[in-house]
């Protein structure tokens, strides 16, 4: 990192289809909404263990393969 940067204690990337960025559904691939709902808190009691959620940053970003 560049001096007075942020000091990041990670990054994850993740790939998901583009209509997961604006569809609930298409981002925990659920079907009914019974379903989403018991993914969404499946997730949250997982992350908790081991982030900050009131810190966290998210930063949508696009990917392009150059062949």
């Amino acid at each position: 990192m560049t001096a007075g940067a942020r000091n990041y204690l990670g990054i994850v990337e993740e790939n998901f289809p583009i209509e997961a960025l604006t569809d609930p559904m298409a981002f925990y691939d659920a079907s009914p909404e019974v379903q989403l709902r018991e993914r969404v808190e499946r997730m949250i009691r997982n992350v908790e263990r081991f982030l900050q959620m009131d810190e966290v940053e998210l930063t949508p970003m696009s990917e392009y393969l150059l062949g």
